[in-house]
């Protein structure tokens, strides 16, 4: 290919993606799985038969399997969390107002801070 030619592309700015939350939820109880929309009942897995049932965001909170996974999303916000370490807040105290677990809050921490600590290439070319 010459450098006139490109092939089309699409890029993601993966550190710009952001989570929403579904309006509605649903719940197979063949499979434990949970889904953002439904056809008929139906969810797109093997197993999933047509038995879809509408749950509550609280119900999805307090699911075995899912719970924490939300609680984690949901309290990701590393800005805020950032911001309570600054202001002299321990990890541990950090994780249970934010109510995930402690690990994710350090490694949510430290990748921010090795993310930051970066030099730029440009400083990194010798004159």
């Amino acid at each position: 290919m010459s450098r006139a030619e490109s092939d089309r592309a699409i890029q993601i700015l993966l550190d710009r993606l952001r989570l929403r939350s579904p309006d509605k939820l649903y719940r197979c109880p063949g499979t434990g799985t949970l889904w953002p929309r439904t056809i008929l009942d139906w969810a797109p897995l093997r197993g999933c038969l047509g038995s879809l049932q509408e749950i509550t965001h609280a119900e999805a909170d307090e699911d075995r399997r899912w719970g924490r996974a939300k609680r984690e999303l949901r309290g990701s916000d590393i800005d805020g969390m950032a911001r309570m370490k600054a202001e002299g807040h321990s990890l541990r105290n950090i994780a249970e107002k934010l109510g995930v677990g402690y690990g994710t809050v350090r490694i949510r921490l430290a990748a921010s801070e090795r993310k930051t600590s970066r030099p730029k290439a440009a400083a990194m070319v010798e004159m």
